[in-house]
């Protein structure tokens, strides 16, 4: 990914996979902080957080329980979900969803998630884009 636009590096990694992606908007990033830029993946939503500097993504990184990512320092989050993390560069990458093509397609380009976990049942769809 280019360090420069490591999200657009992120997107172009996932597209050279095979995967269909599109860009679907800003999110609310709280309590992750950074900017937040939407994908749908293989008709998945993923969000990617992009940080100012490797050392701010890896001071959030360091909030997340890679067993229980539900808890985030002092916050505690109810994920519509399975929560799995991964990180690289600026960004970190959160998908809540169970389509095990695109969870591997993340994982051939950022390695395996860093943080993992049960969140409660979103419902049919839920994550669908």
């Amino acid at each position: 990914m280019p360090a420069s636009d490591p999200a657009a590096g992120c997107v172009a990694a996932l597209r050279a996979t095979g995967a269909e992606v599109r860009e679907t908007g800003a999110f609310s990033t709280e309590p992750l902080g950074g900017q937040g830029i939407g994908l749908c993946v293989a008709g998945q939503e993923v969000r990617v957080y992009l940080y100012p500097t490797p050392a701010d993504r890896e001071a959030v990184a360091a909030r997340i329980d890679p067993t229980d990512p539900s808890s985030l320092g002092t916050s505690i989050v109810e994920w519509a979900g399975n929560p799995k993390f991964w990180q690289a560069d600026r960004i970190i990458v959160l998908y809540l969803g169970s389509d095990p093509a695109v969870e591997s397609g993340i994982s051939s380009i950022l390695g395996p998630p860093f943080a993992r976990g049960q969140g409660r049942d979103p419902g049919p769809n839920r994550h669908s884009c």
